[in-house]
């Protein structure tokens, strides 16, 4: 099996696995940051080294521009996630009087 073969194939178990609604609750998708985070903490030292490789990047320059820059964004979501799905009220249209209207993230 190529290696494009088996990257088609993750990509299929992918689309199969976000249509099943799994990753649709708050708890799987606090999970998953907390779990991406924790990655990033695992395998800092090699991304840096990366970054040096690729980019010429100094360890300080790679840190600030690209680790801790997702670090604050995953924190960002893990605080305000909870916030941020919450359904949220809108008016409704004469038309559909009595009815209530809310936008649901």
């Amino acid at each position: 099996m190529t290696t494009l073969d088996e990257i088609s194939i993750i990509v299929e178990q992918q689309k199969k696995f976000f249509l099943s609604q799994q990753t649709k609750p708050l708890s799987f998708r606090i999970e998953m940051l907390k779990r991406l985070q924790s990655s990033i903490r695992n395998h800092e030292k090699e991304i840096l080294e990366a970054l040096h490789t690729d980019l010429h990047k100094s360890e300080f320059e790679a840190f600030s521009t690209e680790i801790g820059i997702v670090y604050e964004e995953i924190s960002l979501y893990l605080r305000k996630l909870k916030r941020w799905a919450k359904p949220n009220k809108v008016g409704t249209p004469m038309l559909f009087f009595p009815s209530k209207s809310m936008i649901i993230s």
